[in-house]
């Protein structure tokens, strides 16, 4: 039995991790536990595979139009209703926040900044645009894939604990670690330098900034 679940915990590693076979295989033929930062590499290449397809995916979705669309109420704290995929398979693609694409001008800066920039647009391109480029496979957030706050498994450093709050022309960083989940967030004026990794970090108490899967985010207007 031991060694039937020690199979289903690398299967899955590899399934979900994209874990390399050969540290699937010494796993499996060792003792040695696979390093977090080795997960985390891993889980990486396994989500940018997601925004790649995911781009294609929802291209064609888009291109359905509406058709393809459903009104949902939101998982996130607004419960607002969304525009999603009305494909279940589809679901990793969409937004439980803004939905696919917003219904009405987001209340954020930053998805104001948006909904300015595309709400001439066509549907379909609109669709594509909130789904693969702002929001790639944002709904990873609302599954096992997110980071969970456990002070057992959490460290933390850095000069700020909520660097998205920041206004100056300091940078203001933090580099967090849930398990072998770590995230980095590094401000200065009104740019985001670099979000990689989890969103770690967030208004206090909160180490974690809400339903945050991977992000990847390099020098942005916030």
């Amino acid at each position: 039995m031991r060694g039937v679940l020690k199979f289903l915990r690398i299967f899955l590693a590899t399934l979900f991790y994209a874990a390399p076979i050969p540290l699937a295989v010494l796993e499996w033929t060792t003792d040695w536990d696979v390093p977090w930062w080795a997960y985390f590499a891993s889980a990486y290449t396994a989500e940018a595979v997601l925004m790649v397809v995911g781009g294609l995916v929802v291209l064609g979705l888009s291109l359905r139009g509406i058709k393809a669309t459903k009104l949902i109420e939101s998982r996130a704290e607004n419960r607002d209703l969304i525009l999603t995929w009305k494909y279940p398979w589809a679901y990793l693609w969409g937004n439980e926040d803004e939905g696919i694409n917003p219904l009405e001008p987001p209340t954020n800066p930053s998805g104001q900044r948006w909904w300015d920039k595309t709400r001439n647009w066509p549907w379909w391109l609109q669709a594509w645009w909130w789904s693969s480029i702002r929001n790639p496979v944002s709904n990873l957030r609302w599954t096992w894939w997110a980071a969970h706050y456990d002070p057992n498994h959490f460290e933390m450093f850095g000069n700020d604990s909520y660097p998205g709050a920041h206004v100056g022309d300091d940078t203001n960083w933090l580099w967090g670690r849930q398990g072998w989940k770590p995230g980095l967030w590094a401000v200065k004026g009104d740019h985001t330098l670099a979000r990689l990794g989890w969103g770690i970090g967030g208004p206090p108490p909160r180490p974690i900034d809400g339903h945050h899967a991977m992000k990847f985010q390099v020098y942005r207007e916030r």
